[in-house]
């Protein structure tokens, strides 16, 4: 498995155990920070799949594929289709796809995708200025 393939698991498994312990415990994160934690991680965990998934895509094409996806996602939210509603009701269901739709979460996404984006341009970078070394 290569080196970028590892980053983004690694960022898969932090971005779901932050996304989930702001749900389940969130005394241990700051007031205004709980609200928008669970969002901007879940975003980041979606930029990381799609890395996962597309390790030499453009960063730029990932942060819009994912951003995209998690606003399609939220987007879904307003329906109401029985498999949709019947998922909603478990908590991995909660979890992945949500449960109301809210304005500010696009802006939760972009938090998260935005992140992961600038985690791997630095990665990247300092992987370079190491290789020339």
């Amino acid at each position: 498995m290569s080196k970028r393939r590892r980053m983004y698991i690694i960022l898969i498994v932090v971005a779901a155990s932050l996304g989930i312990s702001s749900r389940l415990a969130p005394e241990f994160y700051a007031g205004w920070l709980q609200p928008h934690l669970g969002d901007a991680a879940w975003a980041l965990a979606a930029y990381a799949v799609f890395g996962f998934l597309f390790p030499s895509m453009a960063i730029w094409k990932k942060l819009i594929i994912a951003f995209g996806f998690s606003c399609l996602v939220e987007i879904s939210q307003l329906a109401d289709y029985w498999i949709l509603t019947t998922i909603r009701e478990t908590q991995a269901g909660k979890w992945l796809i949500g449960t109301g739709f809210l304005w500010i979460d696009f802006l939760r996404y972009a938090a998260g995708t935005g992140l992961g984006a600038l985690i791997e341009l630095i990665t990247l970078r300092k992987a370079r200025a190491l290789n020339k070394k």
